[in-house]
C-alpha cells in the first residue's frame, strides 16, 4: 500500500511537471487580463472627458476664427477691389497718339505715390487694344514714377483688362454741376420767405397811405381852386 502511494505520488508529479514544460515551449505572447483591459478603458474614459472639459470652457474659441475668416473674407477682397478700382489708370488717363500720361494721369499718379497708405500703393494699368499701346502706356508710367518719387520703394505695377466705371474729368464735372443746380438754397429760400410777408403787408400800407396823401392833395387843391 505504501509503495502504491508513493508510486502514485511519483506519477502524478511527473505528469504535472510534464504539462508545465509543454506549456512553457508553446508559450505565445503574454494574455492581457480583465483587470488590464478596465483600467485601459477607464483611464482613456477620463482623458476624454478632461479633453471635452477644456474644449468646453475655452468655447467658442477654437472655432471663432475659423468662422471668423469666413466673415472677414468678403469685405476683405471687396476692400481689395476698391483700392484697385482706385488705381486704375484708364483710357481717359493717356494720350490717345501717343499713349503717353495726360496732365490728370500725372496728378493721379503723384497721388497714389504720395497720399496712399504704402501697402496700398499698386498702379494698374488698364490694357490698350494693342500689346505694342499697352507696352508703350508702361513705359509712360514707369517714366513718370522714376521723375515724382525717385528714391521710394519701388512700386508694382500691372495691367488689368476690368476698366472701372467712370469717364473724363470734363464729363463728371458738368453731372456734378447738373446735380448741384437741381438744388435750392435753403438759406436764400429763408430770406425770401421772411421778406417777402412784410413787403407784402408794407405795400398795402404804402397804398393806402398813397391813396390819403392823394386825397389830402385833391381837397386841398380843391379848396384852393374854391
Amino acid at each position: 500500500m505504501t509503495m502504491t502511494k508513493n508510486s502514485l505520488s511519483t506519477l502524478l508529479l511527473t505528469l504535472c511537471v510534464g504539462v508545465s514544460v509543454v506549456g512553457q515551449e508553446h508559450m505565445g505572447p503574454p494574455v492581457v487580463t480583465s483587470g488590464t483591459v478596465t483600467e485601459n478603458r477607464w483611464h482613456k474614459f477620463w482623458s476624454q472627458v478632461e479633453s471635452h472639459r477644456k474644449r468646453v470652457n475655452v468655447w467658442p474659441e477654437p472655432f471663432a476664427n475659423h468662422d471668423r475668416e469666413l466673415v472677414r473674407g468678403p469685405f476683405r477682397q471687396m476692400a481689395d477691389n476698391g483700392w484697385k478700382n482706385q488705381n486704375t489708370f484708364t483710357d481717359y488717363l493717356f494720350d490717345p497718339s501717343s499713349n503717353e500720361l495726360t496732365v490728370a494721369g500725372q496728378a493721379k499718379l503723384y497721388h497714389v505715390l504720395t497720399q496712399i497708405p504704402p501697402h496700398r500703393r499698386q498702379v494698374y494699368v488698364l490694357e490698350a487694344t494693342t500689346q505694342e499701346e499697352t507696352a508703350a502706356r508702361l513705359a509712360s508710367v514707369y517714366r513718370t514714377i522714376a521723375q515724382i518719387a525717385p528714391h521710394a520703394p519701388p512700386c508694382s505695377v500691372m495691367t488689368t483688362k476690368i476698366a472701372p466705371r467712370g469717364g473724363e474729368g470734363w464729363y463728371m464735372y458738368e453731372v456734378d454741376e447738373a446735380y448741384r443746380t437741381t438744388f435750392t438754397n435753403p438759406l436764400k429760400m429763408r430770406i425770401s420767405s421772411s421778406s417777402g410777408s412784410p413787403g407784402q403787408s408794407g405795400y398795402g400800407n404804402t397804398s393806402s397811405n398813397q391813396d390819403s396823401t392823394s386825397g389830402n392833395g385833391a381837397g386841398s387843391g380843391n379848396g384852393g381852386n374854391n
